[in-house]
């Protein structure tokens, strides 16, 4: 996209923006730099020190331009915007882990501003009042005897990609997703402690936390419009999916994110805490009613694939989280992404 809209820019005389998007596709790790070094369009702008300058990756990254918008119907939609999101995967039936869920959903709610959520009634997002959500809590906490199933999905806006979001999934046979997000602008510290209260509410089986993407309700299917979200999970080694079963590993553990939580049985089958702590360099561990909760950087990392120097010590903790991992699973790319990658300083929060 990039390398296509610094050429438009050059033939229409305008060397300034082509510069600009020839920074920006070295900086999001456009593949093929070559192939833009060797482009005739800018013969006459190679001749310019700032050309050589601009195709260097600096690795400085503003996840605000990672956000797309798109024209739907006339109007401007935001369809993917980078938050920070966590998920957990929990155990159990219904009734037993109905309640923790009810009290999770309610501390979540507490952290934001009155009125923030909506939820989808008959195909729109309406403003979620208080019958609908205690309804909700209510089935949570008492579900009937047969009860097996319970979906809930409430998120800011009128379905746009928006900074908040929770999403509970609970199916027979498979484990509990529980998922929400934080604008990215939240304070690493404040993140790490919010996260850390659903976690020991949830009591988990395992957890993931950091950079991922809020994305537009569906609207790729009923709207006529699409985006792809995969091509930055493929570029940003910072960033994981919050959704789908494709981030969890075997024996119920999540992929290795900048904030990784796993229950006591996980911690025991990698050898035990102390066992773990060393194998996970630099990065931070901190106990919790349910497991551990592993921070790898101060800073949740973006962590860009052709420069990823804030990366902190996110490889060495995936590279601890081998035993974890699924064998001859299609899926596993995601758990081994990280193995050739060197671990950067902690404190990346620069």
């Amino acid at each position: 996209m990039f390398h296509n809209l610094a050429c438009l820019a050059q033939r229409y005389g305008d060397s300034e923006g082509a510069l600009a998007h020839i920074r920006a596709a070295a900086g999001y790790g456009y593949e093929n730099l070559q192939a833009l070094r060797d482009d005739e369009t800018f013969a006459t702008l190679r001749h310019d020190p700032r050309f050589a300058e601009a195709l260097v990756p600096s690795g400085e990254l503003a996840l605000a331009e990672l956000e797309q918008r798109l024209i739907i119907h006339g109007r401007e939609r935001v369809v993917m915007r980078p938050v920070l999101g966590m998920v957990f995967y929990c155990r159990g039936a219904l009734p037993e882990i109905g309640p923790r869920i009810a009290s999770a959903v309610e501390r979540y709610l507490a952290l934001l501003p009155a009125g923030t959520l909506t939820h989808a009634k008959k195909g729109n997002w309406r403003a979620l009042n208080k019958a609908t959500l205690t309804k909700d809590k209510n089935f949570l906490r008492k579900p009937p005897a047969d009860a097996a199933y319970f979906t809930l999905s409430l998120r800011a806006g009128d379905g746009d990609a928006a900074d908040h979001a929770i999403e509970v999934e609970v199916w027979p046979g498979a484990a509990t997703r529980v998922a929400c997000t934080f604008p990215r602008t939240l304070p690493a510290d404040d993140a790490v402690r919010y996260f850390a209260e659903l976690a020991d509410i949830l009591q988990f089986a395992s957890g993931m936390a950091g950079h991922t993407v809020a994305e537009r309700d569906s609207c790729n299917v009923y709207e006529g419009v699409h985006w792809d979200s995969a091509p930055l999970y493929a570029r940003y080694l910072g960033f994981a999916p919050r959704y789908g079963g494709h981030a969890l590993a075997k024996d119920d553990a999540a992929v290795a994110h900048w904030l990784t939580f796993l229950a006591h049985p996980l911690v025991a089958i990698l050898g035990g805490e102390a066992a773990l702590a060393h194998a996970i360099g630099s990065a931070q561990l901190q106990r919790l009613a349910a497991g551990v909760c592993i921070r790898a950087s101060a800073a949740a990392p973006i962590g860009l694939l052709t420069h990823p120097r804030d990366i902190g010590a996110l490889p060495d903790v995936a590279r601890a989280l081998r035993a974890l991992r699924p064998s001859g699973d299609a899926e596993s790319g995601q758990h081994a992404r990280w193995d050739a990658v060197p671990a950067t300083p902690w404190a990346n929060d620069m």
